[in-house]
C-alpha cells in the first residue's frame, strides 16, 4: 500500500507513433519516498472522477524508448547515463566510488 514516507517502484509504460512509422514502446520508472497523497474526491461509479495524485522525492529515475535506454539517472550511486554518455563516471572516480 500507499504511505507518506513509503518507499515505491512506480512503473509507467505507454506507446508513441510518428505518422506513418510502427508504434514504439515507452518505459519510464521511478523509485523514491512519497511525500504526499492526493485522493481528491473519488465518488461511487464515477471512475473519471477518481484521480490519484503522489508526489514524489525521486531517487532512481530511467527512460527507454523501444528497450533502448536514453536515461538512467541514480543520486545514491553517482549514474548519469543520458544517451549512452556517462556524465556521472568523473565525479566517481575522483571519489572512488
Amino acid at each position: 500500500g500507499f504511505s507518506v514516507g513509503g518507499w515505491v517502484t512506480t512503473i509507467v509504460t505507454g506507446a508513441r507513433q510518428r505518422q506513418g512509422a510502427d508504434a514504439e514502446s515507452l518505459t519510464v520508472i521511478m523509485q523514491g519516498w512519497i511525500k504526499g497523497l492526493d485522493f481528491g474526491t473519488w465518488k461511487a461509479g464515477d471512475v473519471k472522477a477518481a484521480n490519484l495524485s503522489i508526489e514524489m522525492a525521486v531517487n532512481r529515475y530511467s527512460f527507454s524508448l523501444d528497450d533502448i535506454p536514453l536515461i538512467n539517472i541514480d543520486l545514491e550511486n553517482g549514474i548519469q547515463m543520458i544517451s549512452g554518455a556517462d556524465y556521472g563516471e568523473s565525479i566517481r572516480k575522483a571519489l572512488k566510488a
